[in-house]
């Protein structure tokens, strides 16, 4: 059996869907906006790389006219949100009407947008049928190739080209050396060499992102839980309807679906474990990096800023950081429930302890936990296999309510004694 993730398989079958055309606009306009996050003053330099993985995997595979398609809109999410300023000088300042300044951004985005779309068509044109290493140079070429006739054709406009995203980043320290179109091409490489291999991961980070922060618009922030938990449970509910939708349209993929829903590892090979590691080490490097301010929080948030955190900007990072991971986790085993849940009580459970050691021993004890769920799985009903996301439900559920219960008996026999 051919072993890569289930996403592999899910993907096989939709692309062939009736309905991607609708999809796939609509995320490209999306990851074109989160390239625009990757900027200064957000330290989230790698979302660059991951969005623009995300357009070479939309764009490998399909014909030229739609992988040109895709960069257009790539190329309008990112102009018109990265060069809103403009929109801000000619109407606050120039005093232009607010409809004749949207509009005068959004052509001159639509104009540059145009050779983001001639790159991904060539690119496509070019390496059509051709190996892996030929595909990435492409793909990398061609967009470098976008960035310098935006920079200097028709007078030249190099404003955010994508080698600006690393300023903050590791890449920095060669812009000495081959400025930031060389910083580009540097980033282009292993952003095309991702999305080739693990084209799913990367749409699996961008519709994460977009519902978390779909949530965060619909609850206006994150001040009323209340509202954050109905506005959570709206676009869960509207996602998955809009997903059972698309897997009705798509008859082929019914049964990698299922179990996709159930989640299984029975089909996770070595490419799925690089694409889990490499995500596992940005996002736990990230995390580790705002654990200080996790620490500040527990004070409160009056507190946490009087120590000089930036409580909004590290929201925002670790907002990222959680779409990754669960993106990345979810596009290759599926559906694998509680686990993310159980292991920080039980590290807790343990004793007190700072933020960077808990979630370094609660990385550990989640992989320990679906380890021996996985065992579990296979054994129970030898030789057949049961999909581990029952097993993690079943468990990790009666575990959670066991707590609850204790917890709640804890705190009913402390107010009795008083």
């Amino acid at each position: 059996m051919r072993r890569g993730s289930l996403s592999d398989r899910i993907d096989g079958g939709a692309r062939q869907g009736r309905w991607s055309w609708l999809l796939h606009p609509a995320l490209a306009l999306v990851a074109g906006a989160l390239h625009t996050a990757s900027f200064s003053p957000s330290p989230a330099w790698w979302l660059q790389p991951l969005a623009l993985a995300w357009l070479v995997a939309a764009c490998d595979g399909v014909r030229p006219r739609r992988a040109a398609l895709a960069g257009a809109l790539f190329g309008i999410g990112w102009l018109a949100s990265g060069l809103w300023w403009l929109y801000i000088s000619m109407h606050d300042f120039g005093h232009l009407p607010a409809a004749v300044s949207a509009l005068a951004v959004l052509a001159l985005a639509l104009f540059l947008s145009l050779y983001y779309a001639a790159g991904m068509g060539l690119a496509v044109r070019w390496s059509a049928g051709a190996a892996p290493t030929r595909r990435v140079l492409a793909f990398a070429a061609l967009w470098l190739g976008a960035e310098l006739a935006r920079a200097s054709w028709f007078t030249g406009f190099p404003w955010i080209a994508s080698g600006y995203a690393h300023a903050q980043g590791p890449l920095a320290a060669l812009a000495p050396y081959v400025g930031v179109y060389g910083i580009t091409a540097v980033a282009a490489l292993p952003a095309a060499a991702l999305a080739l291999r693990h084209c799913m991961t990367g749409a699996a980070f961008v519709g994460a992102i977009g519902a978390v922060l779909l949530t965060l618009v619909l609850a206006r922030g994150v001040t009323q839980s209340l509202r954050l938990l109905l506005a959570g449970v709206v676009v869960g509910v509207v996602l998955g309807s809009g997903a059972a939708l698309l897997t009705l349209m798509n008859p082929d993929i019914l049964r990698a679906m299922q179990a996709f829903m159930l989640g299984s590892t029975g089909y996770v090979g070595w490419s799925a474990v690089q694409v889990m590691a490499v995500a596992l080490g940005l996002c736990l490097l990230t995390a580790l990096g705002c654990s200080r301010t996790l620490d500040a929080l527990t004070l409160g948030e009056d507190t946490a800023r009087s120590l000089g955190q930036r409580l909004t900007l590290i929201r925002l990072l670790l907002i990222a950081t959680l779409s990754l991971a669960t993106g990345a986790a979810v596009a290759q085993c599926g559906l694998i429930a509680f686990v993310g849940l159980v292991a920080p009580h039980l590290v807790r459970s343990w004793g007190p302890t700072t933020h960077g050691a808990l979630l370094l021993l609660s990385a550990l004890t989640g992989g320990a936990l679906l380890l021996a769920a996985d065992i579990a799985a296979r054994w129970v009903i030898a030789p057949q296999e049961l999909p581990v996301g029952i097993i993690t439900a079943l468990l990790g559920g009666s575990y959670l309510l066991w707590l609850m219960h204790r917890r709640k008996a804890h705190f009913g026999g402390a107010g009795g004694s008083q």
